[in-house]
């Protein structure tokens, strides 16, 4: 049986693309009818949700297939949501008014990296209404993109700016390390020393993905920091996006070891 990533090699086009993401849908669903105690979490990419005739598509296949939309829970990548803000949310208003729900609303926490200044700029209005809201759980910024949410020139100004409207806020700060603010309090880590930064591409993912994991497995704030330090370091150090270590190792030898 081929693994995701041999399936995801033969995704070669759109159209391949499309019949893969309504194959898992159908089969979700379909699932969904044999344990109906259950909540069924399906994960949707964001030229799938982006699609002007997703929520149609979507509640067809479940009048078809005679799921209970209650039972449906869609999980959303925020870049689902930013390249058409405007066509997302009303999305997300159909498919509630027919039952299904967004992770947040199944309890869910939700994680958001504001991915460049650009985006900042293009969306900043909608970013900062979405975190007035209290739609965001997690915040994560790296320092320019920090100052931009803000609209703001000092750091500390910034911080205590937008902390106050956040739960959990993340701020990546390159060789200076990185800092949460929760609840008031600040905590900081330094940055993971290594021999010399190869390429930047994947640094913010890596640290947003190690955070994360320390956050869902119970660790405290300061650990998941060093976690999301870690996993960055790994992958500045070398060229690509993905690493060249195993990670569950790295994390037992550096900062279990």
């Amino acid at each position: 049986m081929a693994g995701p990533g041999g399936i995801l090699d033969k995704v070669v086009d759109d159209a391949t693309a499309d019949a893969l993401d309504w194959w898992v849908i159908r089969q979700a669903c379909t699932d969904g009818l044999r344990w109906p105690q259950l909540t069924v979490a399906v994960n949707i990419s964001a030229r799938q949700f982006q699609a002007p005739d997703f929520a149609a598509r979507l509640l067809a296949v479940i009048a078809e297939l005679g799921s209970a939309p209650a039972q449906i829970e869609l999980e959303l990548l925020e870049s689902g949501i930013i390249e058409n803000f405007e066509r997302a949310i009303e999305t997300m208003e159909v498919l509630r008014r027919a039952g299904i729900r967004i992770a947040r609303d199944a309890g869910r926490k939700v994680a958001f990296t504001l991915s460049d200044t650009f985006c900042i700029s293009r969306h900043g209005d909608d970013f900062r209404a979405l975190i007035a809201e209290g739609q965001v759980d997690i915040l994560f910024a790296n320092e320019n993109e920090l100052l931009a949410l803000a609209q703001v020139e000092d750091f500390d100004a910034a911080v205590d700016k937008i902390a106050s409207q956040v739960p959990v806020l993340v701020v990546t700060r390159g060789e200076h390390g990185a800092i949460a603010v929760t609840e008031g309090k600040r905590t900081s880590v330094p940055a993971q020393p290594i021999e010399r930064v190869v390429d930047t591409t994947g640094a913010g993912d890596l640290f947003a993905a190690g955070f994360l994991h320390g956050q869902s497995h119970g660790y405290d704030i300061e650990r998941s920091l060093k976690l999301g330090a870690l996993c960055a370091a790994e992958i500045i150090s070398h060229y690509g996006a993905r690493p060249e270590v195993d990670l569950t190792k790295l994390m037992a030898d550096k900062l279990d070891g």
